[in-house]
């Protein structure tokens, strides 16, 4: 389900659902986990492309 997906569950259906305070209070705060997840994620692809650009200049391409 996507984040998008995940509000709309939490605003629109939660009554539908019945669900607890405690389960939509967990819903609510996944899309917020999910994007410190996905920033963590693309900060340590961005570090690794530097850190093989560097490798390979360093020790060069094909050698």
């Amino acid at each position: 389900m996507s984040l998008e997906g995940i509000g709309r569950v939490y605003n629109e259906y939660r009554d539908e659902l019945r669900l607890t305070e405690t389960q939509a209070q967990a819903i609510h705060s996944l899309p917020e986990a999910a994007r410190r997840q996905v920033l963590r994620l693309g900060t340590d692809i961005d570090l690794s492309r530097v850190e093989a650009d560097e490798l390979a200049m360093r020790f060069g391409r094909g050698s």
